[in-house]
């Protein structure tokens, strides 16, 4: 079981180098079966850039937040965001 305050180190850079490129998440796009893969390293990406925007909103390492997002790409980057 993945404890949470492990998550930002999935990230961490020596991390992705070995699994960059592979598969993280993959949303379901449109009503068929069609879908669009985002890579560990793409994650790590928006996820920095969703860390980025939360400090400069005024966010501070160790507050309490709340996430009121549509089920896609955007929550869960943010969610992975504010555990950096």
């Amino acid at each position: 079981m993945l404890r949470l305050d492990a998550l930002p180190s999935l990230f961490a850079f020596e991390d992705i180098e070995h699994v960059g490129d592979r598969t993280a998440l993959r949303f379901r796009i449109g009503p068929k079966d069609r879908h669009r893969d985002v890579t560990y390293r793409a994650l790590q990406g928006a996820a920095a850039a969703s860390a980025g925007a939360l400090l400069a909103a005024g966010c501070r390492p160790g507050e309490r937040i709340a996430l009121l997002l549509p089920h896609e790409e955007r929550l869960v980057t943010t969610f992975f965001g504010a555990l950096y």
